[in-house]
């Protein structure tokens, strides 16, 4: 795939998406962590952590048999619903279909706090343009 680069924030801000920041590309490869851990033999993990830009529906579909397989999961995302949108993901369904792999959502506050996330929509809406979030999924026991 190619990853758009931004010179003004080589670490943090790069993306699998055309966009206003980017001034520069790269070629990458990719591959879906499904496969990947099935041919390192894994077969479960306790914690994933992902902060793409927006880009998360996508790594988090290709870890669909990773998530549901694994009892003891902690998922730490980034949640942006406008970057989810930019990608062409939905971040209502984002969190719909987390929800039914077995995962309960929570925000993820000052000091590592976690507060359920009750109402989806009302969540999505308070993380208007560049305002985003981290949310914590905890595999239901």
């Amino acid at each position: 795939m190619r990853l758009f680069t931004s010179s003004q924030n080589r670490g943090g801000d790069n993306r699998l998406y055309q966009n206003e920041l980017s001034d520069g590309f790269v070629d990458v490869e990719v591959v879906q962590m499904d496969n990947y851990l099935q041919n390192q033999q894994v077969s479960e993990v306790d914690l994933i952590k992902i902060d793409v830009q927006g880009f998360e529906a996508q790594v988090l579909a290709g870890l669909e048999n990773t998530i549901r397989s694994s009892p003891n999961l902690i998922l730490l995302s980034e949640f942006w619903p406008n970057g989810l949108c930019r990608t062409g993901a939905n971040p209502l369904q984002l969190l719909q279909t987390l929800q039914s792999w077995g995962l309960t959502l929570y925000s993820l506050g000052s000091q590592a706090a976690i507060h359920p996330i009750v109402d989806f929509e009302a969540f999505i809406n308070q993380y208007h343009g560049r305002k985003y979030t981290n949310i914590v999924g905890l595999k239901n026991s």
